[in-house]
């Protein structure tokens, strides 16, 4: 047979090889297609053969779709259950990034009395204060130290400076080891209203992961720039949060998902325009003037550079079928319990 040449790449059509396609890690390429170029009809294979794609199949237009929307996405992607105990984001000395993690996998008598206290406790209950009470009594080793010989402020100050995605991280997984992957949600479905129970299997949580740390960093350009402080503000550099800023939300708005993106965007903020400025230096108040597609803009930029676990996952009614996606209350006084979370959504 006589090969032919896509004069266009110089790519030997019929000696295209062939390799089951994977959408992690990503092909180094950057394919200038929309999802209307698969639509039934699409010039699918003019396009395989141009851009050097994999070989694959119209079946798997759904799975090419999913790389199409994810491959500008800078973190790696896996699942709870294949990355197991270790940080996604760590330490960098430099030399080397540290992802050492340990976790207990059982809870005693003891320790969840401590925990029941301490969600009973309404003077001093915080989401931020509950999750170290619960490392501090299941977690040996973090980034080479262990927690469970320290009191309640070394945990505050150990814990406080880490990436808030390592500490999350570390607390799903400690639910995991201990209690098992089954989560319980107790759910309203958004077609036909009926209540219905979903089991939800933290294996299968979608992990993003730091293999770089300048992947933890990026810029987005205000659409609408505004006066800050006196001057034009019209770009800014967004970074990971630490764990400490959960410190700073109001517990009256801590629920409402609007509160959280402004809150979150806030604290993430590292830069402004071109000068560096303190992470959490940046308050809530200060995106008043920004324009709510700015606001919503940021925070999707800086969710591709969030690492850490997804909260949320499929689930479908048992009386209509309907699928629609659900985020899981990770708050201990629902999550660290075997029938896990009972909050309606």
């Amino acid at each position: 047979m006589t090969n032919k040449k896509n004069t266009d790449s110089g790519i030997d059509v019929n000696d295209t090889p062939k390799a089951t396609f994977t959408p992690y890690p990503f092909p180094a390429i950057n394919l200038n297609v929309t999802s209307s170029d698969f639509d039934e009809g699409g010039e699918l294979g003019n396009i395989k053969r141009a851009h050097d794609v994999p070989d694959i199949e119209l079946d798997d237009i759904s799975i090419l779709q999913h790389w199409l929307d994810n491959r500008h996405r800078p973190l790696r992607r896996t699942t709870l259950g294949e990355f197991g105990c270790q940080l996604p984001i760590g330490k960098w000395d430099g030399v080397k990034v540290d992802r050492s993690l340990t976790v207990t996998t059982s809870m005693n008598g003891k320790q969840r009395r401590k925990l029941a206290k301490a969600q009973t406790d309404e003077k001093k209950l915080s989401f931020d204060k509950l999750i170290r009470d619960v490392l501090g009594m299941c977690c040996p080793s973090i980034l080479g130290v262990d927690l469970t010989k320290m009191h309640s402020g070394q945990i505050a100050a150990t814990i406080g400076p880490m990436h808030m995605s390592d500490v999350v991280y570390a607390y799903v997984y400690l639910r995991r080891q201990i209690y098992g992957p089954t989560v319980t949600l107790s759910l309203t479905c958004d077609s036909c209203r009926s209540e219905y129970e979903s089991h939800i299997n933290l294996d299968n949580l979608e992990i993003d992961v730091v293999d770089d740390v300048s992947q933890l960093t990026c810029e987005y350009v205000l659409e609408h720039p505004v006066t800050w402080r006196n001057k034009p503000l019209t770009k800014v550099t967004l970074a990971n949060t630490p764990f400490s800023s959960m410190a700073r939300q109001d517990k009256r708005y801590s629920q409402h998902p609007d509160y959280i993106i402004s809150y979150t965007l806030a604290s993430s903020i590292c830069g402004v325009n071109d000068r560096e400025v303190a992470l959490m230096s940046v308050g809530i108040e200060d995106l008043d003037d920004w324009d709510a597609n700015d606001i919503d803009g940021a925070s999707q930029l800086l969710g591709k550079h969030a690492a850490g676990p997804e909260l949320a996952a499929e689930t479908m009614c048992t009386e209509c079928g309907n699928s629609q996606m659900a985020m899981f209350d990770a708050n201990p006084l629902t999550f660290f319990r075997r029938d896990s979370s009972k909050r309606r959504y």
